[in-house]
């Protein structure tokens, strides 16, 4: 019987051994797959938050290139006329009453003295604003430009300014036109996307302008991280926060501004819970077929041992006419066919 149990052992070792990396493996691609999926939903995740602040500035953008292609702002800055002045203001007050985003209009000469605005800030008509990051940028372009985050000197409140030139026919720059967009508008928009996650939003200098469900504090670790990502223009990273808890920063540069996307991977773990099932699955479909495989290679050993130790039974009662079975194993094969049916054949010699 020594003969059987090695012959069981190392059948057993073998089988084992390939179920071991069978189910190494699928653990590692369900792994993989988990990982790159939790990636690739943050990532678009990220797309959607990015077409969306993209969208809120363009609208803004179109109704400030609408206003500064408008014949009545070009005459208002040329010659003062009282009534297109006066229709001109109507059109900035009904812009700023038709769009939530808009907290107010200006209409600036080519040194950026303000010439006209909206109601609510009459009062500063006639300030050089030069040194403004929105007059900066739309002079050096001479095109649509989107600035920094800055504090509003109307409403004191921080809000982000889209210029834009005004051209008369010639193409000739007479002035520029600028919308000032509610941070807090956007903000309370960017905020209903999810409760369980926070999104930063950078200006195009990559200061930060706000971000989403405050309650959730930066830490550390997550700063670290996060000016890490800051080097490229897109990835994502894994971190563990002091407290324990594994989270997944999603980081995506855009034209003029920048989302960063922080949501706690226990939740995105939830969300792939198919994945798992499947990883059980193939674990629990490997342990049957090693049962049903050890099933069939024991009976294949055991039925030739059993027979061979019958007719040996009969040889040592002596029935030397008996011809032991050939069989498949070659550790039975060498003992019947070698050894027990050579001395049979010499002993019948």
């Amino acid at each position: 019987m020594k003969i059987a149990n090695k012959v069981m052992v190392n059948t057993l070792v073998s089988v084992i051994s390939i179920f071991i990396l069978l189910t190494a493996y699928s653990f590692y691609i369900t792994d993989s797959a988990i990982k790159n999926k939790e990636i690739g939903a943050a990532q678009q995740k990220v797309d959607e938050i990015g077409e969306f602040t993209d969208l809120y500035f363009s609208n803004t953008k179109s109704i400030v290139e609408s206003i500064a292609n408008d014949p009545k702002t070009i005459s208002s800055l040329k010659s003062s006329d009282v009534n297109s002045v006066q229709e001109l203001r109507n059109t900035i007050d009904k812009a700023i009453s038709n769009n939530q985003n808009i907290e107010n209009i200006g209409i600036f000469d080519t040194s950026c003295i303000l010439k006209y605005t909206g109601e609510r800030a009459t009062n500063i008509i006639g300030q050089d604003f030069s040194t403004r990051d929105y007059c900066i940028g739309v002079r050096k372009s001479n095109s649509a430009y989107i600035s920094e985050s800055f504090i509003s000197a109307a409403t004191n409140e921080k809000v982000i300014g889209v210029s834009t030139p005004i051209k008369n026919t010639d193409r000739k720059i007479v002035g520029y036109t600028l919308a000032i967009i509610s941070i807090n508008e956007l903000k309370y928009r960017l905020d209903k996307f999810e409760s369980d996650s926070y999104i930063i939003l950078l200006d195009r200098y990559d200061q930060e302008i706000f971000r989403t469900n405050e309650k959730n504090e930066i830490n550390e670790e997550e700063l670290q991280v996060i000016e890490k990502l800051k080097t490229s223009q897109e990835g994502s990273a894994t971190f563990t926060d002091s407290s324990g808890k594994e989270e997944l920063i999603t980081y995506k540069k855009f034209a003029y501004f920048t989302i960063i996307y922080d949501q706690d991977k226990e939740s995105v773990f939830a969300t792939n819970n198919n994945l798992f099932t499947t990883q059980t699955e193939i674990l629990l479909i490997g342990i049957l077929v090693l049962i049903i495989g050890l099933y069939f290679i024991s009976k294949s050993i055991s039925k030739p041992l059993v027979e061979l130790n019958e007719k040996v039974n009969k040889i040592s009662k002596g029935n030397l006419d008996i011809e032991l079975p050939k069989s498949n194993i070659d550790e039975i094969q060498s003992l019947t066919a070698l050894r027990i049916n050579y001395w049979v054949g010499w002993f019948l010699w």
